[in-house]
C-alpha cells in the first residue's frame, strides 16, 4: 500500500545569464533540462530553503526575493478528512550568476537555457507562476520594477546594502568568516547574518513602510541594553542596521511567562517617556484612532479575499464585521480609561520575536510594527501563537506586571479585541504598500485578524454576560 501524499514546497530557481539572455536549466543524464528546484516540507524557514539552494547549485547565488506560488492539490486527506495536501511551487529569483557553470556542484548537470527557448524546452509553469516569470523577463530586458519593490530585491540593488554592511562589520574589529546568510527576505525587510571571530552579527535593511525602524531600535536598545539587541551601526537614509550577537536562543515552555514579563516590564520603563519615542519616527496608535483606522482597513476585505481566497472572509462574515464597528468604537473609548497609560506597543510580540540568553534573561527582537499605544494590545499576538491552556497563566504573568490597573483582566479582554483589529490595520497597510507578488501573504493575515476581532468580540460580550448574571 503507497503512503498517503503530503503537502510539500517546490522552489523553481531563476538564475539569468551575465548578458540576461538566457536562464540557469539544470541538465539530467538524458540531457532533458529542467528548472533548477529544491523540495521540502511545509514551514520551513528561508535560511533552510537557500542552504538547499546552495548544497544544489553552490554558494554563490546570490537571493533576491520570492515570486508568485501556485498551490495545487496532491490528493486527499488521510482517511479522506481533513484538508488536502497540496504542493505549493515559487519561483526564488537570484542576481545574474558570476561564476562559469563549472564551477557549480555536479559539472555537467548544468547549461544556460536561452529566455527564448523556454516555452519549447523547459517544463510548462503552472498558471499562477507565469505572470511573474513574464515579469521577470521583462525586467531583464529592461523593464523597470514595481516602484514597491524595496532596492535589495533588485539585481545589483543589494550591493550597496552589502557594501555597508561589510564596512561597518570590519569597523566594529571583526573580520568576516565564511559566506554571509540570509536568515529572511521578504518585502517589508532583508536579515542577513555575517559570522565572524567576534560571534555572528546581524544586518537587517527595512523597506519605505518601517522605515522608522533602525533609529528606533537604536533608542531602545541605548536606553534598555539587553532587553533589546545593540545597534553597532546604522544608515537611518537608507533604512539599514547592524546589530550584535544577542547570543540567544528561541523562548519556550515555562519561558514564555518571562518573555511576557519582560515585555511588561520595558512597557512601564518607557512610560512618561513616548516624546523620544515619536521623535524618531515612532507613529501614534492607541485607541484614539484605531477605531477610525479600522473603519477604512476594512474597505479592502475583499481585496484581501481576492488575493488569498481560502483564507478570505465570506459575505456574511464581512457584514458582520462592518456591522460591529459602532460596538468597537465604544470599545476604544473605554480603553481610553481603563487606567492603562500609552507607552510603547512592540506591535509583534510573538515566541518568533523574543529570545533568551544563557542566564535567563530576555532579549525583544524586530522593532517594525513599533507605536505608541496602549500596551494590553500586545498580548493577544503572542497568545494567537500558544495553545488554549498556556494562555491563562501567560495573561496572569503579563497582569502581575500591571497592579494599577484596575479589572485588568476585563481591561485585557477588551485589549484582545483591539489587538486583533490593530493587526488588522497593520495587514491591510502593508497590502497596499507592498508588490503584487508579496501581497497574498498578508491578505491571508488581515483575513485571520479580521476573524480574530469577531471571535475576541464574542468573547468578551459572554465574559461581560456571566459577571451580569
Amino acid at each position: 500500500m503507497s503512503a498517503a501524499p503530503v503537502s510539500r514546497d517546490d522552489h523553481l530557481l531563476l538564475v539569468p545569464s551575465p548578458s540576461g539572455d538566457a536562464l540557469l536549466a539544470s541538465v539530467d543524464e538524458t540531457g532533458r533540462r529542467s528548472w533548477p528546484t529544491v523540495t521540502g516540507g511545509r514551514l520551513r524557514e528561508l535560511d533552510e530553503i537557500l542552504a538547499d539552494v546552495a548544497r544544489l547549485a553552490g554558494p554563490g547565488l546570490v537571493f533576491l526575493r520570492a515570486a508568485g506560488r501556485a498551490e495545487v492539490p496532491l490528493g486527499r486527506g488521510v482517511d479522506g478528512d481533513g484538508p488536502a495536501p497540496t504542493l505549493r511551487t515559487a519561483l526564488l529569483v537570484h542576481d545574474a550568476l558570476t561564476v562559469p557553470l563549472s564551477a557549480l556542484p555536479g559539472p555537467g548537470q548544468w547549461a544556460w537555457c536561452p529566455l527564448d527557448d523556454v516555452a519549447t524546452t523547459l517544463p510548462v509553469l503552472p498558471a499562477a507562476l507565469r505572470r511573474p516569470f513574464a515579469q521577470w523577463v521583462e525586467e531583464l530586458h529592461g523593464a523597470p520594477p514595481p516602484p514597491q519593490r524595496p532596492a535589495w530585491a533588485n539585481p545589483r540593488g543589494i550591493r550597496p546594502f552589502l557594501e555597508w554592511l561589510d564596512a561597518a562589520v570590519r569597523a566594529t574589529g571583526a573580520t568576516p568568516a565564511g559566506e554571509l546568510e540570509v536568515v529572511q527576505q521578504w518585502g517589508i525587510s532583508l536579515v542577513v547574518r555575517q559570522r565572524t571571530d567576534h560571534g555572528a552579527l546581524f544586518g537587517k535593511a527595512v523597506g519605505a513602510v518601517f522605515a522608522a525602524e533602525p533609529a528606533i531600535t537604536e533608542l531602545l536598545s541605548q536606553d534598555h541594553p539587553g532587553t533589546v539587541p545593540g545597534v553597532l551601526a546604522l544608515d537611518v537614509e537608507h533604512g539599514w542596521v547592524l546589530l550584535g550577537d544577542a547570543r540567544i536562543r528561541p523562548i519556550k515552555g515555562a519561558e514564555a511567562a518571562e518573555g511576557l514579563r519582560a515585555l511588561a516590564r520595558l512597557q512601564r520603563a518607557r512610560v512618561g517617556r513616548t516624546d523620544g519615542l515619536r521623535a524618531v519616527g515612532c507613529p501614534d496608535r492607541g485607541p484614539a484612532t484605531l477605531a477610525e483606522d479600522l473603519a477604512a482597513s476594512l474597505a479592502d476585505l475583499e481585496l484581501a479575499t481576492e488575493l488569498a481566497p481560502a483564507r478570505g472572509l465570506d459575505v456574511a462574515e464581512r457584514e458582520r464585521l462592518r456591522g460591529l464597528l459602532p460596538a468597537f468604537a465604544s470599545l476604544c473609548r473605554e480603553a481610553e480609561d481603563d487606567g492603562a497609560p500609552l507607552t510603547l506597543l512592540h506591535g509583534d510580540c510573538h515566541p518568533g520575536n523574543v529570545g533568551v540568553r544563557e542566564d535567563g534573561s530576555v532579549c525583544l527582537l524586530d522593532w517594525s510594527d513599533t507605536a505608541v499605544g496602549h500596551p494590553f494590545v500586545d498580548v493577544d499576538v503572542w497568545l494567537s501563537h500558544v495553545a488554549d491552556d498556556e494562555r491563562g497563566p501567560l495573561r496572569a504573568a503579563y497582569l502581575a506586571e500591571w497592579p494599577e490597573v484596575a479589572d485588568g483582566e476585563r481591561a485585557l479582554l477588551r485589549a484582545d479585541v483591539l489587538c486583533a483589529a490593530y493587526q488588522v490595520v497593520t495587514s491591510q497597510r502593508l497590502l497596499r504598500a507592498l508588490e503584487e507578488d508579496d501581497r497574498p501573504g498578508f491578505a491571508a493575515g488581515m483575513s485571520f485578524w479580521a476573524r480574530r476581532v469577531m471571535d475576541r468580540y464574542d468573547v468578551l460580550v459572554a465574559a461581560r454576560e456571566a459577571l451580569s448574571s
